[in-house]
């Protein structure tokens, strides 16, 4: 049986049942267990993309996965593959900006975050993390505009910590 036919199979029961051949099954599935079985997950995400190299949320999906165990740079090639399939997906550059924001390439982090919001100017997250790496770029006032475009965003109680993070790089930057 081929590693893909493997892969199908899915346990039910005292039987067994197969995942038919269709990548929105198979990420559906991946999704599922992504918090319980990581390395499975990554095999169905993987699958899901050789069934249809287009299926873009698999390969960012498959790049969350990767990144989760520190494997940085098959993260950073799945989701430059979302990207060459689907270059207007929001999560690929969205993902890509924050590797890029955590390794400290700046430039290219806020190069992605800008995309991220040409895609979506009511993103909050990429106004945040926009924010601090205009910031570490020396680009104070746009720094803060993005603060502010993310507290007036951000409304959700959730997000306390990271509105409370906002407010004082506001309180702060607007002192400087």
């Amino acid at each position: 049986m081929s590693e893909d036919t493997r892969l199908l199979v899915v346990g039910s029961g005292m039987g067994v049942s197969l995942l038919a051949v269709n990548p929105d099954e198979v990420y559906a599935r991946a999704c599922a267990i992504e918090d319980t079985d990581m390395q499975r997950a990554i095999e169905l995400y993987g699958f899901a993309t050789r069934i249809d190299k287009t299926h873009v949320t698999s390969w960012v999906n498959l790049g969350v996965c990767y990144h989760k165990l520190g494997k940085l740079q098959d993260a950073e090639e799945c989701w430059m593959a979302a990207l060459e399939q689907n270059p207007d997906h929001l999560e690929a550059p969205y993902n890509l900006a924050c590797y890029h924001q955590e390794s400290g390439s700046v430039e290219m982090a806020d190069h992605l975050f800008e995309r991220v919001l040409q895609l979506d100017a009511t993103y909050a997250d990429a106004y945040f993390n926009r924010a601090m790496v205009r910031e570490r770029l020396g680009k104070i006032q746009e720094s803060l505009t993005h603060w502010k475009n993310f507290l007036g965003l951000s409304t959700s109680p959730t997000n306390g910590v990271w509105l409370h993070m906002a407010e004082r790089a506001v309180a702060r930057l607007q002192k400087a």
